[in-house]
């Protein structure tokens, strides 16, 4: 229950200042690059993936994934992968997730829901795993299954993450 708490209020952090959802500008590079915002004393790292998709009705319309890190001074951190429309495949015991780090190979990833109402994101296991790869690499691409809409691989461009602005 208090991730779905802490969840509400990065989602709003990464939600500011986005354009409506069917609105998506193909130019927009700002949003594929990271931002970094502070709500109280949660920081939150977003990026959202280079490739844009839709899925079937009624969750049609183009969106990106975003790949949020937050991170708490009480709790540590936590990696998110969030989509704005459709539900995630992923029960509420968990699922594992293919990510891929450049032109690595996949790698088998554990991930879970954030609670039993919360369908559009996951939670990344071993995030410190994770940010290590991201660092030395350009380009991760997150591997999903969506109930409905079967596999989609999603895009981020994590190079140049700060994890310097991740501290208070």
């Amino acid at each position: 229950m208090k991730r779905a708490a802490v969840l509400a209020v990065m989602l709003v952090a990464c939600d500011t200042a986005r354009a409506p959802q069917d609105e998506i500008a193909e130019h927009d590079a700002a949003r594929l690059t990271w931002g970094y915002n502070q709500a109280n004393d949660t920081l939150v790292a977003h990026v959202d993936s280079v490739n844009a998709f839709s899925l079937m009705p009624p969750n049609d319309g183009n969106q990106r994934a975003i790949l949020s890190r937050r991170y708490l001074p009480k709790v540590g951190g936590d990696l998110v992968v969030r989509i704005r429309r459709g539900r995630f495949d992923c029960p509420i015991a968990g699922c594992t997730v293919g990510v891929r780090f450049d032109d690595g190979a996949e790698i088998t990833w554990a991930a879970e829901r954030s609670g039993p109402e919360s369908h559009t994101e996951i939670f990344l296991a071993q995030d410190e795993t994770f940010v290590a790869r991201m660092r030395a690499a350009t380009v991760a691409r997150v591997r999903v299954e969506l109930e409905k809409d079967g596999a989609r691989e999603f895009e981020f461009r994590v190079a140049g993450y700060d994890d310097s602005r991740m501290r208070p």
